[in-house]
């Protein structure tokens, strides 16, 4: 059924997937690493309808093999461009939603495993960056905190789990 799975999701956006990747790896290589994780970021955005039907019917393993098989697509093509590690797509997000996933299925050790990936992959954002979207402190750490500040964007999953 994972093949199925996958063949459905490069049928409907595999094919732009590797234009997409390589005009982010083009914005690298130029030095506009912020307009690249801009791309990087709206790259993995625009999964999120899909992810919100997969969410919505509860079936988290599915979300989860979105999230893998679009980062180990994304991983492909860098690795075929012999990207240089930290240079490549920034897939915080991608990783932030794949923990998510996890988080969802009640795989806490696997979530958080990802929640940690996708902190590494935040160190390489530029400064400016991370105080733009999530004040001092990345996405995946507030969520790690469980950090119940109004800008955490998982507030709603930090509060439910706050109260069991």
């Amino acid at each position: 059924m994972e093949g199925v799975r996958q063949e459905i999701y490069a049928s409907v956006i595999g094919r732009e997937i590797e234009g997409i990747v390589q005009h982010i790896l083009e914005l690298r290589t130029k030095g506009d690493d912020k307009e690249a994780v801009e791309f990087g970021d709206m790259l993995f955005e625009s999964l999120t309808p899909a992810m919100n039907i997969l969410w919505l019917e509860g079936r988290f393993n599915d979300l989860t093999d979105l999230w893998l098989w679009s980062i180990s697509v994304v991983k492909g093509i860098e690795d075929k461009s012999r990207t240089v590690e930290g240079q490549g797509v920034h897939k915080g997000t991608a990783f932030y939603f794949l923990a998510v996933s996890r988080l969802l299925a009640s795989d806490f050790d696997s979530a958080f495993m990802w929640f940690a990936e996708a902190a590494k992959e935040d160190e390489c954002l530029p400064q400016e960056m991370v105080t733009q979207h999530s004040g001092s402190m990345p996405p995946a750490v507030k969520m790690m905190l469980l950090d119940p500040a109004a800008d955490n964007f998982a507030q709603n999953i930090v509060s439910k789990s706050s109260r069991l």
